[in-house]
């Protein structure tokens, strides 16, 4: 039975992920900040750690606490985020931080951790969710989108550093899906009507797309957009 870790499971796209690779029969490990989400995935199925994000100290925590229940993943599925929405003029150094440490840092340096026992075994999986906005730009998102095309970058160079070692590494590039985040944008309705496809995705959807990709060998330092068109070119 492969071992599948999904940062930021407590919720969305993540929860989605855990879910859907349980059902698939996996050993599915689950991060969440809080105490109550991760008894919520424990009900689940799902065994839970807590991991701050923020804080490289606690990266390590956990990478120690994996290696010593001999629970290193197989695969690993980079999806914790968040985003501070503000216009470029007003982002301020703790909200920039944040984003940034979130969505790159912390991803960056969970990715190092682990996938030296991927290519050891000679194989591995990392699937990270990033975001559309790395490509179509929205106003007051610079961080979150500076994040996440930092995301799909380092992520190409870890994918052709590993090759050769059974190690895949890919980006899930969500389009507008029906998270908290869509949420909060006053123009949601009218993104909506942009898209192709005139829906908006679930999070369980992203989260097949995600599953997909670690069942691919031949897929690797890929982005691959799921925004229903939305990127679509003439």
């Amino acid at each position: 039975m492969k071992t599948v870790l999904v940062t930021g499971a407590n919720r969305g796209i993540g929860y989605a992920t855990a879910i859907a690779f349980r059902d698939e029969g996996y050993r599915v490990l689950g991060t969440a900040r809080q105490s109550e989400d991760r008894m919520k995935l424990r009900d689940q199925g799902i065994e839970a750690y807590e991991l701050e994000m923020t804080k490289m100290d606690s990266i390590e925590s956990l990478y120690q606490q994996l290696k010593s229940e001999h629970l290193l993943p197989d695969i690993l599925i980079n999806n914790a985020g968040i985003a501070h929405l503000a216009p470029f003029a007003k982002t301020c150094l703790q909200s920039y931080d944040e984003t940034l440490n979130v969505n790159l840092r912390a991803a960056f340096f969970l990715t190092q951790k682990l996938v030296s026992h991927m290519s050891r075994q000679q194989y591995g999986r990392i699937v990270s969710v990033s975001s559309i906005l790395s490509s179509l730009p929205q106003k007051g998102f610079a961080s979150y989108a500076a994040a996440k095309a930092g995301l799909e970058a380092f992520s190409r160079v870890v994918a052709l550093e590993y090759a050769h070692k059974g190690v895949t590494v890919n980006c899930i590039a969500a389009g507008f899906v029906d998270t908290d985040m869509i949420k909060g944008l006053v123009n949601a309705e009218q993104l909506k009507s942009q898209i192709p496809t005139r829906s908006v995705a679930s999070p369980e959807e992203i989260a097949q797309s995600i599953l997909m990709l670690t069942k691919q060998a031949n897929i690797t330092g890929e982005v691959i957009q799921t925004n229903g068109g939305l990127l679509m070119k003439p």
